[in-house]
């Protein structure tokens, strides 16, 4: 297979993945109101949320299409599943749920099942057998329009204005890293090269294409090409290390959380305890893989194998800039470290929009869920994480009883807040001229390197 019909293949299949994750969220994005009203019959039905006032709920009738006022008693939360066992019973299908209010920590007061003639039945859980709440929906479901209208600006804007931080100390950790190199550039350089290389990230495909011209104007800037490129890539490696650290740290705190308190069998707490085994098992590999690329004795080990790859004399350069960072171990634990208040203002931005738009979310669990958002997002899985970013944010935020279009609103101001600071570097990129990476900038690139 050629190089360009490997190119077009990933082009294709990053686009089908985005297509289809976007089409699953607008699937099943609400823009107003919605909730399940019981007729007569004791069976719910999906209906527009107009008003509510003192328990009293303005709805669309599904019938008639008017406008009626139901009491709160009509209304049910959504089935969790769509079927439950009895005990000593057939299998039913679950119409809906009676939670207590608390959200975060509910019970279930009560079970709406269809019976034999169609029309529901409230049970009490203890006549299920093996039942336990999976996922809490609250009685009604908020939609895009009313979260937007309700939002509290006050918040939108302290989310916006934090971020900064996290742009003026990715710049320096990036200045340092060089150095370490022998490539000396002024903060003020660096930090116009790093925000060139984020306007290109908001319009180029992927989160890595302004790393790529990073990696082109750097180059230009010294003698030592194949540092500068190995600076941008460690940089970026040092980033999403110190992301899976943070997130991996913070879902074990909010399982031990949730263990203390008797309630580790909650799908919260397992879903944080598998963000936690992943975070370790990702930390795992790249503390096995550094230590062994850094260890001459085990190098030498797989020299055999390294032997067999391509491009020979790039991986021997590449493993030469190595070299020259692991006799600085204390600058890659300082890396590590300064990147840690990078992704935790990225966080505080993230849970300042989420309260903004009323986010039924503890404040601790964003520290679970954003920073697995923001790392999925980074890899090129689709373009700008498109359609998995929302993903994964709705399979992670409905366990605390988030709907579809809270999760979609969480993840747009991660990617409208980063959007609008990239915008900035346009600055530069509209008077310094600095332009895209041509296909010749890359071709001259890894000649080099």
């Amino acid at each position: 297979m050629n190089s360009s019909v490997k190119k077009w293949s990933l082009f294709v299949l990053r686009w089908t993945i985005a297509i289809v994750g976007v089409w699953w969220v607008v699937a099943n994005l609400s823009l107003r109101d919605h909730a399940l009203v019981l007729d007569q019959n004791n069976v719910p039905h999906d209906e527009v949320v107009l008003a509510a006032k003192n328990g009293q709920y303005d709805v669309i009738d599904y019938q008639t299409h008017r406008v009626v006022r139901v009491g709160n008693d009509r209304l049910v939360n959504e089935p969790d599943r769509k079927t439950v066992e009895l005990k000593n019973g057939p299998v039913a299908k679950m119409l809906g749920l009676d939670l207590t209010d608390n959200l975060h920590h509910p019970e279930v007061l009560k079970v709406l099942v269809q019976t034999l003639n169609g029309a529901g039945q409230w049970i009490s859980p203890d006549r299920l057998k093996n039942y336990q709440l999976q996922v809490p929906h609250p009685r009604v479901q908020t939609g895009l329009i009313s979260m937007i209208q309700q939002a509290r600006p006050a918040l939108l804007f302290a989310c916006v204005g934090i971020f900064p931080i996290t742009i003026l100390l990715c710049s320096y950790r990036w200045m340092r890293l060089m150095r370490a190199l022998d490539i000396h550039i002024s903060y003020y350089k660096t930090f116009v090269l790093y925000m060139v290389g984020n306007f290109y990230n908001t319009f180029l495909p992927g989160s890595t294409g302004g790393d790529v011209l990073k990696a082109v104007y750097v180059s230009r800037l010294t003698p030592h090409r194949t540092r500068a490129v190995v600076s941008v890539l460690f940089d970026r490696v040092i980033g999403l290390l110190a992301l899976v650290m943070l997130g991996g740290a913070m879902a074990a705190r909010q399982y031990a959380n949730f263990a203390l308190h008797g309630t580790a069998t909650d799908p919260a707490a397992r879903k944080c305890m598998q963000v936690a085994i992943a975070s370790a098992a990702i930390l795992t590999a790249a503390f096995v893989g550094f230590y062994i690329i850094f260890h001459p004795n085990l190098r030498r080990r797989f020299d055999s194998l390294i032997a067999r790859l391509p491009a020979q004399e790039h991986i021997r350069h590449v493993l030469d800039v190595l070299e020259i960072y692991r006799q600085r171990h204390g600058l890659i634990l300082w890396a590590l470290v300064i990147t840690l208040p990078v992704h935790i203002t990225v966080v505080i931005s993230a849970m300042l929009a989420g309260m903004a738009f009323g986010l039924p979310i503890l404040p601790m669990y964003y520290f679970v869920v954003v920073p697995v958002v923001v790392l999925v997002g980074a890899i090129p899985i689709s373009p700008q994480g498109a359609g998995v970013m929302e993903f994964f944010a709705v399979l992670l935020l409905q366990k605390q009883g988030a709907t579809v279009g809270q999760a979609v609103a969480l993840t747009m101001s991660i990617r409208i807040v980063q959007i609008l600071w990239n915008l900035v570097g346009g600055i530069w990129v509209a008077f310094g001229g600095y332009h895209a990476p041509t296909v010749a900038d890359k071709e001259e690139l890894e000649h080099d390197v």
